[in-house]
């Protein structure tokens, strides 16, 4: 565990290295600050979390889910210990067509493990990947953004009640962020990430 890759000094809400004091806001977040009220990660998405996930989600390696699930557990008891925990769990959503390919969703794993072993019950499905986006990889933030838009919908009503969104890898953020905000435009009174990986910014 001490050797696994992690920001030593994350922003409070985004969870990205910065600079400032401990336990505060990032410059980018006290500028233009995210939808989600935060970002709790496990580690940083690097060796070796990076070739255990990829090995697990496309090269089917059944064994690292036990691994990978305890891994985030330990990250998301500690959060609850220290501030609480949220009314439920939601799970990013897959398109029907990467679904089908892939044969699971690796966010409603990780998501449904966080569930069992808190005791917060999972919503599922809430919500909807209604559009098949090309990957994001590569795309610039303006890119991400543009090919996310209308991506998607809320199946159900949403309580006014507080939720975390559960991913496995968050890159610039933009997914979450377009999730979260759907979630609070429909009644959600806060929304929290939780995700398994952050990838560290290039700056």
């Amino acid at each position: 565990m001490q050797a696994l890759p992690r920001a030593l000094n994350p922003c409070s809400r985004c969870a990205l290295e910065h600079n400032g004091p401990l336990d505060s806001l990032c410059g980018q977040c006290l500028v233009k600050p995210p939808h989600f009220e935060q970002c709790i990660a496990a580690f940083d998405y690097e060796f070796p979390i990076r070739q255990l996930l990829s090995r697990y989600k496309y090269g089917k390696k059944w064994r690292y889910a036990k691994l990978l699930h305890h891994l985030l557990w330990h990250r998301f008891s500690e959060h609850i210990a220290l501030r609480g925990a949220t009314d439920a769990i939601v799970a990013v959503p897959l398109h029907r067509r990467r679904l089908r390919q892939r044969g699971f969703n690796q966010a409603l794993e990780l998501a449904r493990f966080l569930s069992q072993q808190s005791g917060i019950p999972l919503i599922h499905p809430l919500v909807i990947r209604c559009r098949n986006t090309p990957r994001q990889q590569g795309l610039t933030l303006k890119q991400r953004q543009k090919n996310l838009k209308g991506a998607f919908q809320l199946r159900d009503p949403v309580p006014h009640i507080s939720i975390t969104l559960v991913d496995d890898v968050v890159t610039s953020g933009t997914t979450v962020n377009e999730i979260t905000r759907l979630l609070l435009k429909a009644g959600a009174s806060r929304v929290d990430v939780c995700c398994l990986a952050r990838t560290p910014s290039p700056h």
